[in-house]
């Protein structure tokens, strides 16, 4: 029953997904992570991962074997992460 109030009410994104550019991301002066789902049918996670690994080689950069677009229940990675942030402060 719930899945079908979603369906029925959900809107799904129509307009491009907004990509940063090369100069934008060059340009960052924080530590940066990526989490991306390994199966993503919307979105190249492997070339998504490549560019940012490249571009941005300090950052941390994760991708999630059997995880798709939805991304759920990774707190384990993500407090690390916003924990080490804190102590450069």
């Amino acid at each position: 029953m719930n899945a079908k109030i979603i369906v029925r009410h959900f809107r799904f994104r129509t307009e491009t997904v907004p990509i940063f550019t090369i100069n934008e991301l060059c340009r960052l002066t924080i530590h940066a992570m990526l989490i991306a789902g390994e199966k993503d049918v919307k979105l190249d996670s492997r070339k998504s991962v490549e560019r940012f690994s490249r571009l941005i080689p300090e950052a941390s950069v994760n991708l999630i074997p059997d995880y798709g677009h939805l991304l759920l229940n990774l707190t384990n990675r993500i407090i690390p992460f916003l924990l080490d942030e804190l102590k450069q402060i």
